[in-house]
């Protein structure tokens, strides 16, 4: 019997055969590669071992175990987890990188390991037949790799990627990414993991080492003074706008981004404080901000990735219904919250990323702006700029300010939630709801943060910042429940119906259908008033007591005696309401189930009604609204509400 009759050979011994084998030159000098060697045939199975599907007679060496798989812990590269084909790791520069599974080749793993590609070498070394290293084997280096993004939580960027920035960790820690090095708890570190988020090298960001030991209260004080020479049209708004920039330097960090528009006419100084070229703001961050000149929202939010800088958006379009503006007004939504935006991926698969950067906007004209929108932002407005002389501080030196700020944050973070709180618990008092609170107050909370005065009592903030009460606000005064606004936009409503050579609104109509016949402006009798309105989806209704049985009928048909609530039946469905509503927020389509039915259910004593009623020959469904809230008298201004001191135009 043969020794090696029934022997197992290893795979790798295998490999290392035919790799040797395929590197063995051609005896006859030509080009053509070496002939293989012939196969051995196959041997007969000694007895006791187990066959193959090959045949019997054929053995085989036993299949690699778990161990053969295991990525060494020497590896530089950090694999990150593994989703739907593709691959992610760190390089050993700390890049965050994709690899599809076919793109782990021998040339796709060298650009992964870049400068550390001697550890291929030695790991998984390819031999010349007289010994020599002369490259790696990838296949097993690729194996490697698999398993090992396999054995981590398929992966999904999210939150769990951040780039430069300010973040917290799982346990409400300051993280500053420097984009070449990581401060956390005081402590640099390289870029990679911190509990369960990836904090990937990028390109330098502000580094508070480049502050040159100035002191962050001294900064933050002379920026207020330099920030109060711009001719403001409220004395808060150079208190606002330091707590912004505060604020946008630690934006990932924040619970909540207040966004701030910049408004201003040429000459007002708009471009010395936020132009890219020679504004302080973009100085401040050292030059650090995104101004992409694709304003879109796919534009910006492709530049800004998975990063908290500071976007600076100028002189957008600022037509009504212009599509591009609204999608960047939506992504500073979702940014002010942190919100979820969804962007194209590799290979054409959508990727989710929350949205944790600061927005500033500066124009000449603000476009239209829901209240959802116009609460979120704090509107600063420029008159012109009286003659200084320009700014005297180099951009060098306002680099260093910046940095000093930052550093700021890294030994005052702890203290940063009581200020919060505090100013939060103010504005609540004022009258603000929980968003306002949010937006306000964090602004006076960064800004009392980065001064470090003692405002901890309620006279001292009433000194400071008691006209900004909701009703003095130009970001809260029109402000008003998505319910009163579906109403009021009905309300002003022409209809095509002509009356003394005009077109009458639906409110005058329904107030000549409430009316009493002959006392109402139109001239039009209630019955046809309210014929006029059938058409259009609108009805005054009254319900009334008839014996013991309460019913509901129009108005004009209901005994006047017996009268305990009159009402306006806006129809669900039909053409004439969906005319009305068409083109706004509350557009419907016939058969749905329709915006401004939603909406307007939830005005105060709304309900829906027991009974179709006929409107222009059909009966439908209605929802019935208080007519107390469609007649409101008009609210009578008193200039006494208003202090004194309070010179701001709306």
């Amino acid at each position: 019997m043969n020794d090696d009759e029934g022997k197992v050979v290893p795979l790798r011994e295998i490999g290392q055969a035919i790799d040797e084998a395929a590197s063995t030159p051609d005896p006859t000098g030509s080009d053509t590669p070496a002939t293989p060697p012939k196969k051995k045939a196959a041997r007969k199975k000694s007895a006791g071992s187990s066959g193959g599907d090959d045949g019997p007679g054929i053995r085989w060496a036993p299949p690699p175990g778990p161990e053969h798989f295991d990525l060494p812990f020497s590896c530089p590269v950090v694999p990150l987890g593994s989703r739907d084909g593709s691959y992610y790791f760190l390089t050993p520069r700390r890049e965050y990188v994709r690899r599809a599974g076919r793109e782990l080749n021998a040339a796709g793993i060298r650009t992964l390991f870049g400068q550390h590609m001697h550890w291929l070498y030695e790991w998984h070394p390819a031999y010349d037949k007289d010994g020599f290293v002369v490259g790696f084997k990838a296949n097993p280096i690729a194996e490697q790799l698999i398993v090992a993004c396999d054995n981590q939580p398929v992966w999904e960027p999210g939150d769990r990627l951040r780039g430069t920035g300010c973040w917290k960790d799982d346990d409400g820690h300051l993280v500053v990414h420097c984009g070449r090095t990581i401060i956390h708890n005081g402590e640099r570190t390289n870029p990679g993991k911190i509990g369960e988020h990836v904090y990937p090298a990028a390109p330098p960001w502000i580094d508070p080492s480049d502050a040159n030991d100035r002191d962050g209260r001294d900064t933050a004080s002379k920026l207020y003074g330099l920030l109060g020479t711009w001719n403001w049209q409220r004395n808060c708004d150079a208190r606002l706008l330091l707590g912004f920039i505060m604020a946008s330097l630690v934006g990932g960090a924040m619970k909540v981004r207040p966004l701030v528009w910049v408004d201003g006419e040429a000459g007002d100084g708009k471009s010395s404080l936020t132009g890219v070229q020679e504004g302080i703001i973009p100085a401040l961050h050292g030059g650090n901000i995104l101004a992409p000149s694709d304003t879109t929202a796919a534009g910006i939010y492709q530049q800004v990735g998975n990063s908290s800088r500071l976007v600076a958006v100028d002189e957008i379009e600022n037509k009504a219904g212009n599509k591009k503006t609204e999608g960047v007004i939506e992504l500073a939504r979702a940014a002010y919250s942190g919100g979820s935006i969804t962007r194209g991926g590799d290979g054409h698969q959508g990727v989710q990323f929350r949205a944790q950067f600061s927005l500033m906007f500066s124009s000449i004209n603000i476009p239209p702006l829901k209240n959802q929108d116009l609460s979120r932002m704090a509107i600063l407005r420029l008159g012109k700029l009286q003659e200084t002389g320009g700014i005297d501080i180099s951009r060098s030196e306002l680099r260093e300010w910046g940095a000093s700020l930052l550093h700021l944050w890294i030994t005052e973070w702890d203290r940063w939630p009581a200020y919060l709180e505090s100013w939060r618990k103010f504005f609540i008092g004022l009258g603000h709801d929980a968003r306002g609170a949010d937006q306000f107050g964090t602004l006076m909370a960064a800004a009392d943060f980065a001064l470090g005065e003692d405002i901890s009592t309620m006279s001292d903030k009433l000194e400071i910042a008691g006209l900004m009460a909701p009703e003095f606000l130009t970001e809260t005064a029109s402000k008003s429940s998505d319910a009163l606004t579906c109403l009021e936009y009905l309300l002003s409503r022409r209809l095509n119906i002509y009356r003394q050579n005009s077109q009458a609104t639906v409110s005058e109509w329904v107030e000549a259908a409430a009316a009493d016949p002959g006392t109402n402006q139109l001239q039009s009798e209630p019955n046809m008033a309210n014929r006029e309105l059938a058409r259009y989806g609108l009805m005054v209704v009254a319900k009334w007591r008839d014996g013991s049985q309460m019913k509901l009928s129009p108005k004009h048909k209901a005994n006047p005696r017996s009268i305990e609530e009159v009402l306006l039946a806006v129809a669900t469905q039909g053409d004439g309401i969906l005319t009305l509503y068409d083109g706004s927020d509350w557009q419907g389509l016939p058969g749905a189930y329709n915006p401004w039915v939603t909406a307007l259910t939830r005005l105060p004593g709304a309900e829906r009604a027991n009974k179709n009623l006929r409107f222009g020959g059909h009966a439908g469904k209605s929802i019935l609204v208080p007519l107390h809230l469609v007649l409101a008298p008009d609210d009578d201004y008193q200039s006494g509400d208003q202090p004194d001191t309070f010179t701001e135009t709306p």
